[in-house]
């Protein structure tokens, strides 16, 4: 991983996102159950965070396991785990060279954009390495951006105040608007012309949707679904907040 992504998953996640709550995580979670049944099933939370997504998969009878690379999140996924009483597996471990062995998942989920972070080789190993543990039929589930809203509704600078600190975050596009970076300031509330605790740029690759479905076809699975929000309403490019698309892993890869 770049240096960027070691900075920006560590300790300052869950300041720069205290919006994403268990409320969203459940309501993904329940459209995917109603499209692939997930009771009983052994699902991987491929870059799990601060694991909000765990709690909600084993609310409906899944049998979770969260990995991501980030130490700082995988403890906070463990008091995740501990105040709901959560019995799900925590694993450290790298999206390009997952720690499981061939066909020991029923389902692997890759949400609130854990994806595109990499070079386009890199990205496309991560969902062939999705495939190589997911057994025949199992599923993969892409929420990602809606690559067209980002260029279209694109704030370019904001600022806001989070529990002592001042967060200021300056966005734009780059290599042709194939990519969005977006640069995260962090100044302690008290000493805003202080030198920061924390200065990153952040880059995704903005996929298309027809090239995330490829990009999975590439690496072995079959289209079922796509939405365009965490309640299963169907994708319009124009309006849709995320891209999500639900594939399944062909018989033989």
């Amino acid at each position: 991983m770049s240096a960027w992504t070691t900075e920006a998953f560590d300790k300052w996640y869950l300041r720069v996102y205290p919006h994403r709550n268990e409320a969203e995580a459940s309501a993904l979670v329940a459209t995917l159950n109603a499209e692939a049944p997930l009771a009983g099933k052994r699902i991987l939370d491929a870059g799990c965070g601060a694991g909000r997504h765990l709690g909600a998969f084993s609310a409906c009878g899944a049998v979770p396991v969260g990995l991501d690379l980030s130490p700082a999140l995988l403890e906070e996924a463990e008091h995740t785990r501990a105040a709901c009483a959560g019995d799900w597996k925590l694993v450290q471990g790298d999206l390009r060279s997952l720690p499981f062995p061939a066909s020991s998942f029923d389902g692997v989920v890759s949400l609130f954009t854990t994806f595109g972070y990499l070079s386009e080789g890199e990205d496309r190993l991560a969902l062939s390495e999705a495939a190589r543990v997911l057994r025949p039929g199992g599923f993969h589930l892409l929420d990602f951006l809606n690559a067209d809203r980002v260029r279209a509704a694109l704030v370019a600078d904001g600022e806001r105040a989070e529990s002592g600190i001042r967060i200021r975050e300056r966005r734009r596009l780059i290599e042709d608007a194939r990519r969005v970076a977006k640069r995260v300031t962090i100044h302690d509330a008290e000493d805003p012309h202080g030198a920061p605790l924390a200065d990153y740029e952040e880059r995704v690759t903005l996929y298309a949707p027809e090239e995330l479905c490829e990009m999975l076809r590439e690496a072995g699975f079959r289209i079922a679904k796509q939405w365009g929000e965490y309640d299963g309403a169907p994708f319009d490019a124009a309006a849709s907040s995320r891209c999500i698309v639900l594939a399944f892993r062909e018989d033989a890869l």
